[in-house]
């Protein structure tokens, strides 16, 4: 159904998208990539869209479009907890441990019950 959508109206940013998702949920990762990459071509400021094509890179290892992603996704939406626990692991995969910290704390604002991100920032802060 998507597709036929698409054919009408190729430059839905919204239609990509959940291309995307549905592609991503069926295991097609590359097709799905692709979708997302096409919706965030159409509109770069979506962030349902960043926010999908980051996670996406950062499953599957390629962790500077991940960054890069989040980093804009963060930017439009400061309060994005799981960008900013991301991008803090991240920042401590790239050896950046004090951007880290400021991604988990920032993270761990918005949802102070995340142990993992509570145990992240104890073991990097060696307390």
């Amino acid at each position: 159904m998507y597709r036929k959508v698409m054919e009408i109206n190729p430059h839905d940013a919204s239609v990509h998208n959940v291309l995307g998702y549905i592609y991503d949920k069926q295991g097609d990762l590359q097709k799905a990539l692709e979708e997302y990459r096409a919706a965030r071509q159409i509109n770069p400021r979506d962030v349902m869209v960043l926010d999908n094509l980051g996670s996406l890179n950062y499953r599957q290892g390629r962790f500077e479009e991940a960054e890069e992603v989040f980093e804009k996704l963060v930017a439009l939406n400061p309060q994005h907890l799981d960008a900013h626990a991301k991008l803090g692991n991240i920042y401590l995969k790239k050896g950046e441990k004090q951007k880290a910290v400021e991604h988990w704390e920032k993270a761990l604002a918005g949802d102070p019950g995340n142990e993992i991100i509570r145990n992240n920032l104890k073991i990097v802060k060696g307390g």
